[in-house]
């Protein structure tokens, strides 16, 4: 970081009644702008801005105003913006030239460098930029942002819109034995598919774990605030995509841990289900077994899978929530499924499970 600013200072140090060799900004939030701005830069310059964030926060950056000369590489004039890593290293998030406005930027830690620098050629108004301190759980990128015990996870630009083309990653992870809680209060994504949870343009998907390709809980879109989220173990992956296309307000998610309980479904029991439709269903020609999708859920008739809005993208049937007792359980392959139904509470260990399951198939048949 120090080579940084050493090298920028001598630049400018020919220039220093445009701008401070190094201009340091400790506010929570601030704007700042090439020298005079909305009229022409002024030729051979330079200018230094060190952004530091209060502890344990984050800098978020935007351009709201942008017109710099444009040449091949940006090697006239340009904005450079460095991420300075909690090692001391600048890392380069980007060089930036022309009149088209460069996305948000977040920093890895507590500090951004931003540089303007001009040749002796054209001018333009120059920039405009406002910096903000933010949470983690408000920092988008594509790698995944590894969040622990509770907070907020935020879509990029939420008062307004979010941008095109972003992709962004959030991991939660929670102590041994604990398990997440994913709530959303606010919820806003464009959603270009009639069909119910195919979500194709912009969405939110969440997977049971800490990689891309773990179990898949759901894939969510549109204006319907989805269901509370739980995962079955220590992680929970969130990512937020958003096409090119119709951009939306987007979403604010709570997130919590919580220590495992003693009525959670193990893992190994959480298989790919359709729960079947029991006597009483067909002689009443309703369905009262329901499956414990994330949320209570009852089967349609005829035993397809449970109906809710992320039904269709999700690839297994996960834990309910620790203060829901299991009371019933379907069998699916030949293997248990957790589910919910009826009022009395039934504790049984999985030795009684899957005989308890034995003898209701039985009784099935012999009704029959």
């Amino acid at each position: 970081m120090l080579q940084v600013i050493f090298f920028f200072t001598l630049l400018g140090a020919g220039r220093a009644s445009w701008c401070k060799n190094v201009t340091e900004l400790t506010e929570y939030s601030d704007i700042f702008s090439s020298p005079l701005h909305a009229e022409f830069y002024p030729t051979d310059t330079t200018c230094v801005w060190k952004i530091t964030a209060p502890p344990s926060h984050f800098i978020k950056l935007s351009f709201t105003k942008f017109h710099l000369e444009n040449c091949k590489n940006c090697d006239c004039d340009y904005v450079t913006v460095y991420d300075v890593t909690q090692h001391n290293d600048n890392v380069t998030l980007g060089k930036f030239c022309g009149k088209n406005k460069p996305r948000s930027l977040y920093s890895s830690g507590k500090q951004l460098i931003v540089v303007f620098k001009s040749d002796h050629g054209d001018s333009g108004s120059g920039f405009l930029a406002a910096y903000t301190s933010v949470q983690k759980g408000h920092v988008c990128q594509e790698e995944p942002n590894v969040l622990t015990k509770g907070g907020v996870i935020v879509s990029p630009d939420y008062s307004s819109t979010y941008p095109s083309n972003t992709k962004c990653t959030w991991l939660i992870k929670a102590e041994p034995g604990s398990r997440i809680k994913l709530n959303f209060i606010s919820f806003r994504v464009e959603n270009c598919s009639a069909a119910p949870g195919r979500c194709q343009c912009d969405f939110v998907e969440v997977r049971d774990g800490n990689s891309s390709s773990s179990n898949l809980i759901g894939r969510f879109c549109g204006s319907n605030t989805p269901p509370k989220l739980y995962s079955s173990g220590g992680y929970l992956l969130v990512m937020f995509k958003s096409d090119g296309q119709i951009n939306k307000r987007g979403f604010v998610a709570e997130f919590s841990t919580e220590k495992q309980g003693k009525n959670s479904c193990p893992a190994d029991w959480r298989y790919p289900f359709q729960c079947p439709q029991d006597y009483w269903s067909r002689v009443k020609n309703i369905t009262q077994v329901c499956c414990y999708d994330n949320q209570a859920n009852c089967c349609k008739p005829g035993g397809s899978h449970c109906a809710d809005s992320g039904a269709s993208q999700r690839s297994y049937c996960p834990r309910p929530r620790d203060n829901a007792k299991l009371t019933r359980c379907c069998m699916e392959k030949e293997k248990p499924s957790c589910c919910l139904g009826g009022a009395s509470v039934l504790q049984i260990n999985r030795f009684e499970l899957v005989s308890a399951v034995f003898i209701s198939l039985i009784l099935i048949l012999v009704i029959r």
